[in-house]
């Protein structure tokens, strides 16, 4: 671990303005291709929520967000299709505005909302159970914010797991920066890097003289002395 980590240092020494520019143009070529390319977009959005971890907080995200603004504008008594619309812009994820969109238009046709939220295909069953239930009760506004609620509180679960997963890694990566930006000294042989030495060097004050009585630290116009300490190779 400590060879890799060493390892890694070098590698951030010598290329990190290169590893440093081709995030920040990848980066702006995403952003460029969003804003130009509605369909680039879309599929930007798609890939986000396939990804192996993240993709699941970003889809639980969304339906909590759909379902918290579809309750709260419902409930204040508005239409059900403007409601809709309003959460298709809130989901804050294209496919999810979409298949909101595509519900709406569903809903206006005269379906009930559980069963347009099916055919997306897209929303999580229980939810479409809960607001089928809320449906059929005549609590709608109720029901769906307990929907929120769920995946408010499970999305806040994934964030916690990701980030003890995380952990470990940060500390590899602040190792990494660490070496690159202060490495003493480092030695290599043939392939390896076989040894490291580093010097610390602290400020140490005269020890006391118990014959004189003196006491401790430096003699009124006497400088603290320099002392290097040299620690024994890797």
């Amino acid at each position: 671990m400590t060879r890799m980590t060493i390892a890694l240092s070098e590698f951030a020494q010598q290329y990190w303005l290169w590893g440093l520019g081709g995030i920040i143009t990848f980066v702006c070529l995403i952003r460029q291709g969003i804003k130009r390319s509605p369909a680039f977009a879309y599929r930007v959005h798609a890939f986000l929520l396939r990804l192996p971890v993240l993709g699941d907080i970003f889809d639980k995200s969304a339906v909590a967000r759909y379902s918290r603004t579809l309750a709260t504008t419902y409930g204040a008594g508005v239409p059900m299709l403007e409601a809709l619309d309003i959460a298709a812009g809130a989901t804050g994820n294209l496919v999810y505005e979409r298949a909101t969109r595509q519900v709406r238009e569903d809903v206006a046709t005269g379906q009930q909302l559980h069963f347009a939220m099916r055919l997306t295909e897209r929303f999580p069953a229980l939810a479409v159970q809960m607001v089928g239930i809320g449906e059929e009760s005549g609590s709608l506004d109720a029901m769906l914010n307990r929907v929120a609620d769920y995946y408010e509180e499970e999305v806040d679960n994934k964030v916690d797991a990701l980030t003890s997963l995380l952990e470990p890694l940060i500390i590899v990566v602040l190792g990494v920066l660490v070496g690159a930006w202060w490495s003493p000294c480092t030695c290599r042989s043939s392939s390896w890097v076989r040894c490291c030495e580093v010097f610390l060097c602290c400020l140490t004050y005269p020890p006391p003289s118990l014959a004189t009585g003196s006491p401790a630290g430096p003699l009124p116009g006497q400088l603290p002395q320099r002392v290097i300490v040299r620690l024994p190779s890797c």
